[in-house]
């Protein structure tokens, strides 16, 4: 359920009629209208993305067409070492990922074409449902225009930065969603705040559910959280600072969530550095959402005191020997707690000054990473 903030109530209080209704997103006088309605609530860009209504077949038949063989052997070499540690599944292909992914999915915008593609179940396009999807496609088609998701997609080295800086795009496109449909429905600011509450309460207790968690994290965290989060920045200036937040956009989930960036970051501690019989196929940044998401599906208690993860993903030589790595800061004095309580839960853990480093191998013995290991690297290396 969507709720919108107090500046949008007395805007909106004023406007008289209503600035969005329901209408059948497919026709070009519904299109107009929805345009008119998101340009006074947020700006004056002059936007006109093409709209196509596709079903889940060809878009995904597309999506699965334009993937070569080399993106397929790297992500089923990837996928094997991300589900020795329980973030994916084993034997996952590539295709059945574009399928999940595109599962949960209503419509995308795609600044390359400058287009709106609507995939078609059957359902009907005429209703307050469809109208608000429209309108979130349309803030992305606004955000093109403005140069601002060029901004948002610059230097993202890990998947941790990925998703902050997703939940500004996403965050916004949900937040005028909302306020669109407070316009259609008169909700108001109290139940806004306590609707975002329940949002992200929920998407973050669905996540440790996840057996793809890796991947569906970016479908569930920018939308809960950088919706509060982009909400926080409209009410200090509107959207000119929620504009300017792109020139300094978070760099860190835990940012997004926590309101602060991290104190206590791994550095040149994060990525293991193999010896010469192995090869990194991963080197990444996980980051609070996913870590905290992990950490509490294994049942343990703490997890908001790690405060920052690396990952690496080693392959020998041979292609054989599959090793995953996942190095975790814990905010002192709890790594020995929740050392003990990865212990008990069977893990493959060691504990070097504050950071856990969690082992995994697919040869199903309990790998010695120190013997695999000559040093460590940032992630910025």
């Amino acid at each position: 359920m969507k709720r919108a903030p107090a500046f949008a109530l007395l805007f909106l209080a004023g406007c008289g009629d209503r600035l969005f209704a329901p209408c059948d997103i497919r026709t070009a006088r519904c299109q107009e209208s929805l345009t008119n309605g998101l340009r006074q609530l947020r700006n004056e860009s002059a936007i006109a993305p093409s709209v196509m209504v596709r079903s889940e077949e060809e878009v995904v038949a597309d999506s699965i067409d334009s993937t070569t063989p080399a993106e397929r052997e790297s992500f089923a070499r990837q996928n094997t070492i991300l589900s020795l540690l329980g973030l994916s599944q084993p034997g996952l292909s590539l295709d059945a990922q574009v399928q999940n992914r595109f599962d949960r999915v209503a419509a995308f915008y795609s600044s390359s074409t400058d287009a709106i593609t609507v995939i078609d179940r059957g359902q009907a396009l005429d209703g307050v449902g469809p109208a608000l999807t429209f309108t979130h496609e349309l803030v992305h088609a606004m955000q093109g225009a403005e140069g601002l998701l060029a901004l948002a997609s610059q230097d993202v080295d890990t998947t941790d930065e990925g998703l902050a800086h997703r939940a500004i795009t996403e965050g916004e496109a949900t937040f005028y969603e909302d306020l669109a449909g407070f316009d259609l429905f008169g909700w108001d600011d109290d139940e806004h705040e306590k609707a975002l509450a329940y949002y992200r309460d929920s998407t973050a207790y669905y996540a440790v559910f996840e057996d793809l968690l890796i991947y569906n994290a970016s479908i569930l965290f920018p939308y809960a959280f950088g919706a509060a989060y982009v909400r926080r920045i409209w009410e200090q200036g509107g959207q000119p600072a929620v504009v300017a937040t792109y020139d300094a956009l978070p760099s860190t989930t835990f940012g997004v969530i926590d309101g602060e960036e991290p104190s206590a970051l791994l550095g040149a501690d994060a990525i293991a550095v193999p010896t010469a019989d192995y090869t990194v196929a991963i080197a990444d940044r996980f980051g609070a959402f996913i870590v905290r998401a992990w950490c509490s599906r294994q049942d343990f208690i703490g997890c908001e005191d790690i405060q920052d993860d690396g990952f690496t993903g080693l392959v020998s030589a041979d292609g054989t020997s599959s090793i995953a790595i996942w190095r975790m800061r814990v905010r002192p004095p709890n790594a020995d707690f929740l050392l003990q309580r990865a212990r008990d839960a069977g893990f493959n853990v060691s504990l070097v000054g504050d950071d856990l480093i969690f082992v995994a191998s697919n040869t199903g013995s309990r790998v010695d990473y120190t013997t695999l290991v000559t040093g460590w690297r940032s992630n910025d290396d």
